[in-house]
């Protein structure tokens, strides 16, 4: 089953129709499952790869992706049940810059009995959200850890933004995010800080949504680590890898 659109408007510049692969029972992943078995994964190159590699989407199991040596997994949450509520949610427990693990009210990433709140994995939004107080500590952080570079603005609504112009390894801190259930997904910085014209400022690639709404990881942290989304065991693995050679 699919839809037909006549009349498309919106972000989709370009596109000639999307493709969902949510966990309702009409995504094209759950309707596939009869075919292909109860799992699929991507793997997205960056965004400054040249137009001639290009992303992957897999349905069924991958043997290379399952054998890869640090390919790790998070249990997937359970939304509300309600069958609109088609999101992967994921339970974090706190995020780590350089090492540290910030000190993030622990409801901030709780879901709620109403289905407000809580952290989803999403291949359709480009970049992280972290819903307050989280955002902010997080920022923080990050400001408090960089030193040496000025701080520039007007890129908004990203913060902090850093000038490196002349700068021949520019050196930041590490990120990382922490689950309940002890799985730890470190990120390459280039997942977490985005460069923008010109060359030489780079900002901080995560945002911020409003207290007990949703978190969001996009597609942007995602690059180059090779994303599988096993439903019959009910998680999330997810294993570096340079995508333009998948």
């Amino acid at each position: 089953m699919f839809g037909c659109g006549h009349w498309n408007r919106g972000l989709f510049h370009g596109a000639a129709g999307l493709l969902g692969l949510g966990r309702g029972p009409l995504s094209f992943a759950s309707q596939l499952q009869s075919l292909y078995g109860h799992s699929f994964s991507y793997c997205l190159v960056d965004r400054n790869s040249d137009t001639s590699v290009s992303s992957k989407l897999i349905f069924g199991e991958d043997k290379d992706l399952l054998s890869h040596p640090n390919l790790n997994f998070t249990s997937f949450v359970a939304g509300k049940e309600n069958p609109v509520d088609t999101f992967y949610y994921v339970q974090i427990k706190s995020v780590m810059v350089d090492n540290e693990v910030l000190k993030i009210p622990e409801e901030t990433w709780r879901l709620s009995a109403e289905g407000a709140g809580g952290t989803i994995i999403d291949s359709g939004t480009t970049l992280t959200y972290f819903a307050e107080p989280a955002y902010e500590i997080i920022k923080e952080a990050f400001m408090k850890k960089i030193k040496g570079f000025p701080l520039v603005e007007g890129f908004p609504p990203l913060k902090p933004c850093y000038n490196v112009s002349g700068v021949d390894k520019v050196e930041l801190p590490d990120f990382g995010i922490l689950f309940a259930d002890g799985a730890v997904w470190n990120f390459p910085v280039e997942n977490y800080f985005i460069q923008i014209e010109p060359e030489d400022v780079i900002c901080l690639a995560i945002l911020g949504t409003p207290r007990s709404a949703l978190s969001i990881i996009g597609n942007y942290q995602q690059q180059n680590f090779h994303i599988l989304y096993d439903m019959k065991k009910s998680r999330l693995g997810y294993a570096p890898m340079k995508c333009a050679d998948v």
